[in-house]
Formats: structure tokens, sequence, C-alpha cells
């Protein structure tokens, strides 16, 4: 009878020095670490729209088959952005400025701006804004790109007209015209280029 009780108690021990075994090994709920929360990434549509605007001078020093970056002649750009939607949007815009290889690396890229726009509402971006966005000045010439993001799809579309200056004071020689509508991207947008409502 005392073999059988030693050999019962032997067991209770037992299983009581495993379960503390599992329980030191089990996390309770205070240690399990907390997971970081997830940023809501949201979709974005974006618009990267060339511009061309300014003066270019016919080129001294160069020879065929050697070419300015456009032929000589006063350029401009108007974009118009139409928020077909019916509900009002909050749109960013930025421009950044085009430079050739030959003149080494340069970086000239304006900040986002930001502002609503109403519901059936539509406003442009010509070169006089762009200008804007470079508060320090540029060139006489200048290409690049005018970058919009929205939440919502646009109708966004970009006109470019060129004349060739003639030598009377009235004007152009000659004037040309293109319509282009822009297409669109999707992109993850980042609160910190372009907060999304």
């Amino acid at each position: 009878m005392k073999r059988y009780l030693i050999l019962l108690l032997l067991v209770v021990g037992l299983a009581a020095s495993v379960g503390q075994i599992q329980a030191a090994a089990t996390p309770t709920a205070s240690k399990v670490p907390t997971p970081a929360p997830t940023p809501i990434q949201r979709s974005a549509f974006l618009y990267s729209v060339k511009f061309l605007c300014g003066l270019e001078p016919p080129p001294t020093g160069i020879k065929p088959p050697q070419e300015p970056p456009v032929k000589p002649g006063n350029y401009a750009t108007t974009i118009n952005v139409h928020n077909f939607g019916t509900a009002q949007v909050n749109i960013c815009k930025k421009a950044v400025v085009a430079f050739s290889e030959l003149q080494g690396p340069q970086k000239l890229i304006s900040p986002f701006k930001n502002f609503p726009l109403i519901p059936d509402g539509a406003f442009e971006i010509d070169c006089t804004d762009i200008a804007s966005f470079f508060p320090a000045g540029l060139p006489p010439f200048v290409e690049g790109f005018v970058e919009i993001r929205s939440p919502v799809q646009l109708n966004v579309q970009a006109a470019y007209t060129s004349c060739i200056p003639s030598s009377v004071a009235a004007g152009c020689t000659s004037l040309g015209l293109e319509v282009v509508p822009e297409p669109s991207f999707t992109v993850t947008s980042t609160a910190a280029a372009c907060p999304l409502p």
C-alpha cells in the first residue's frame, strides 16, 4: 500500500512540475508584443504633364547635327484640369524642371501646392503659374513636367503653342497648337507629399 501511495505522490508531483514548466514557457497576455499599426495607404491618380515655356533664342556655336532642345521660338503651355465628379476633391500639383544630361546632375523641383477643386470645376496651369512655383527665378526657356495628384480620376489635357518671332514687332510668323490628353497612373499616396482626404 505504501508503494502505491509513493507512486501516486510521484505521479502527482511530476504532473505539477510539467504544468509549472508549461506555464513558464507560455507567454502571458502582457508579454505578447503588440504589432505596430499598419499605415493607411490610399491610391491616387497621378498625371505627369509635359510643359515647354519661354523663349529659345537662335543657337550660337552649334553645328549640325547638334541641335538646341527646341527650334528657336517662343513657347507656351496651358494645362486644363476638370473635376467631372460630383464631390469636391483635394488636388495637389508641383513642377519639375528637366535639364540636359550634358549640364550634369541638377535638381529643380517645387514643393506640392494643395487646393480644393469643386464638383464640375476646372482650372488651368500655364507658364506664369509654373514660374510662380520657383520664386528664385528660371532660365528664359524651361521644359519639364507638372505633376497633378488626385484621389479621383480627372480630365487633364495640355495645349502647346509656339511661334517664331518675326522681325516685325507685331509678333509671330507662324503658330502651332497641339492638344494632348494626358493618361493617368495609379500610385500610392504618401501623406508627406500630398495628403488626401
